[in-house]
């Protein structure tokens, strides 16, 4: 004779999930098994409507769940022995030569597992002109965290980069992987 289990979980909230697993076999008779703890997930944010910077330069409303909201420090360099010390060679840390045209930045280790080198683009406030955004091509420096540093380029680079200073931005991160900044007040 073949014991078929079925098992039904009831779900009560009371501060945190209980889940109470109950069964019964092929006689009817229902049989307490276990209590479940299961910690309370914090419910998915409803969408909301953001204005990002389009890859113009254009505010741009967008219907977006924000998953994920990080402080970071946006720096400069520029491609000298000053700024990048003994990889100053005028080459991005994958090799390739930094051109007077780019607008890229770099990305401290922790930021690194959320975009892809030499693909993934922002519009960075106040580095990028109307109508440009920046590409992720370069590394900082391992000791550094939540960083992006800007790479100045043109005319008096490294005297561009010194008046850059440290920017305070809010790197905003959706659920489909779409990322823009904020500025902080």
């Amino acid at each position: 004779m073949k014991n078929n289990m079925m098992l039904t979980v009831s779900i009560f909230f009371l501060g945190t999930l209980i889940g109470l697993a109950t069964g019964s076999c092929s006689c009817g008779n229902r049989t307490e098994i276990e209590e479940v703890a299961i910690p309370l997930v914090e419910k998915v944010p409803d969408p909301i409507m953001v204005t990002a910077t389009t890859a113009a330069g254009a505010p741009d409303p967008i219907m977006a769940i924000l998953v994920e909201r990080i402080d970071v420090e946006i720096t400069a360099y520029c491609p000298c022995a000053v700024c990048c010390g003994e990889w100053g060679d005028g080459n991005y840390s994958n090799g390739d030569p930094v051109l007077l045209t780019d607008y890229s930045f770099a990305l401290s280790p922790d930021l690194q597992k959320r975009m892809v080198l030499g693909e993934s683009q922002l519009f960075i406030p106040g580095y990028n002109r109307e109508g440009t955004v920046s590409t992720y091509r370069d590394t900082t420096s391992k000791r550094l965290r939540s960083t992006i540093d800007v790479i100045m380029t043109v005319g008096e680079a490294h005297q561009r980069a010194l008046e850059w200073g440290r920017k305070q931005m809010t790197l905003c991160i959706a659920e489909d992987d779409d990322m823009w900044l904020e500025a902080q007040p």
